[in-house]
């Protein structure tokens, strides 16, 4: 073909060319003006997160509780109501009968059995246990709060799910607010008459802090069983492996008492061994303590080139101190239980702590 003979751009396909450029020219440009700002936000954002004030300020917001939260309407009692306001329901066949049989009653409803406690999916749970555990060798399906799982090689679940397994609720809220005379009278009683067991120091502290002072000062039999009895590790027991303390799980959780420690100036609150015994210790009218625990959620595991010697009086001097703080309130019925202690040379060193035992020692004495 003759070079000669191709068609040269008309300047109409030029102009057209030049005015595309232009426009893509100002769509960039736009585009860049709109998002800028966009990602020098997002650039900022990354240094303000990563600096040390951001760092300071969500340990210090860890480790300090919510504002304390009141009631909008306090309930007054009947000995703070106007007579002409009081409705003493004397008609009723159980508010007829003398006071003393009244407290019978009550105490028959609440019962006195164990009441599970646990902190699950932001939420303080509570049951009845149906199935009182009543050995240290029970094991899976024979623990109540457990339900029973082998795991997938015996063709079953692996998952451990006690709160999926008994219904939430002790069941007797509707009693308790059917008038104000019986709230009054039995309130206190679903606080002081039953057992309340815990699983994982979570659970305590969460428990502590959501409940009403005068409520929580009317507790008088704690049970805490941090023996894992399922083949599985299951939730509550991962809460009570040793770590920094922080309240970040209780965020969301209404606090009423101001129980335990603060950082306001973000140093380091003490472990959650030494926080849970702070807040049993503050229950004033507590009767009875019964602790069931596993040697490693009080156990110290760094750093690892330490000897086995050396990790057992790190783990002594970790453990038993606030346990005498406990001791020196003078609970009528104190007993401490771990499925292993260290050996008899450290705890020579300990000799006060003679309360405290191991599985191993109390099976070893049945067995003689």
């Amino acid at each position: 073909m003759n070079p000669q003979s191709r068609t040269l751009p008309s300047p109409g396909n030029s102009w057209s060319n030049r005015i595309r450029q232009a426009i893509e020219i100002c769509y960039y440009s736009i585009k860049l003006m709109v998002l800028s700002p966009f990602f020098l936000a997002l650039f900022f954002w990354e240094q303000v997160k990563n600096s040390a004030w951001n760092r300071r300020r969500i340990q210090i917001k860890n480790r300090t509780l919510a504002k304390l939260q009141r009631r909008k309407r306090r309930l007054t009692g009947v000995s703070q109501t106007r007579e002409k306001d009081i409705f003493q329901q004397l008609k009723s066949p159980l508010l007829s009968l003398p006071a003393e049989l009244r407290i019978k009653v009550y105490e028959e409803l609440v019962g006195q059995d164990e009441i599970h406690i646990i902190l699950c999916n932001q939420k303080l749970c509570s049951f009845r246990c149906i199935k009182k555990c009543k050995s240290w060798s029970t094991w899976g399906d024979g623990h109540c709060w457990i339900r029973g799982r082998r795991g997938a090689a015996a063709g079953q679940e692996q998952d451990l799910q006690p709160w999926l397994y008994h219904p939430s609720g002790i069941r007797v809220l509707p009693f308790v607010m059917s008038c104000r005379k019986v709230y009054n009278e039995m309130i206190h009683m679903l606080y002081s008459t039953p057992t309340l067991k815990f699983h994982d120091y979570t659970s305590i502290l969460a428990f502590s802090t959501t409940t009403l002072p005068d409520r929580f000062a009317s507790i008088r039999h704690v049970y805490v069983d941090g023996y894992s009895r399922g083949s599985f590790s299951s939730l509550p027991f991962s809460k009570s492996y040793p770590k920094p303390s922080n309240y970040r799980e209780f965020r969301h959780l209404p606090v009423r008492n101001l129980v335990l420690p603060q950082a306001f100036s973000g140093e380091p609150l003490p472990d959650r061994w030494t926080l849970v015994c702070e807040a049993l210790s503050k229950m004033p009218d507590l009767k009875s303590l019964k602790m069931d625990l596993q040697f490693y959620t009080c156990e110290v595991r760094e750093p690892l080139s330490r000897t086995a010697r050396d990790a057992e009086e790190t783990w002594a001097k970790r453990t038993f101190p606030p346990l005498g703080k406990l001791k020196e309130k003078g609970i009528a019925d104190f007993k401490v239980t771990f499925d292993s202690l260290p050996s008899s040379e450290v705890m020579r060193k300990w000799s006060e702590f003679s309360f405290v035992t191991a599985k191993l020692r109390i099976e070893s004495e049945k067995i003689a």
